[in-house]
């Protein structure tokens, strides 16, 4: 089996879920792009790699536990629907789709 590692512009998925054996799963799909990252810290010459999230759809809020999420990752949610809101808004507005705008806005 070969073996590649990942490099900037590899284009790939991200599906972290959970699954209650016998009751209900939940997986959220995206896809990434793979991306050079300046980290807080020197590395020495080695080159850090991170990802870029192209997915634009917004993940439904209404059953997430804000308990059980760190503030990061409060943060990163609150965000990534922000910016879903901000590229898909113009878009829907311009066609009209009004109930896909009420969605945006909830989330």
């Amino acid at each position: 089996m070969t073996v590649t590692p990942f490099a900037p512009g590899h284009v790939l998925s991200n599906e972290p879920g959970f699954y209650e054996e016998g009751q209900f799963g939940i997986r959220i799909e995206s896809v990434v792009c793979v991306t050079p990252v300046t980290t807080r810290r020197s590395f020495g010459d080695r080159r850090w790699l991170g990802f870029e999230r192209f997915t634009t759809v917004p993940i439904q809020t209404r059953m997430v536990d804000w308990a059980l999420l760190s503030a990061e990752e409060c943060e990163w949610l609150e965000a990534h629907n922000r910016r879903c809101k901000d590229k898909l808004g113009p878009a829907l507005k311009a066609v009209g789709d009004k109930r896909a705008l009420r969605y945006l806005a909830r989330q």
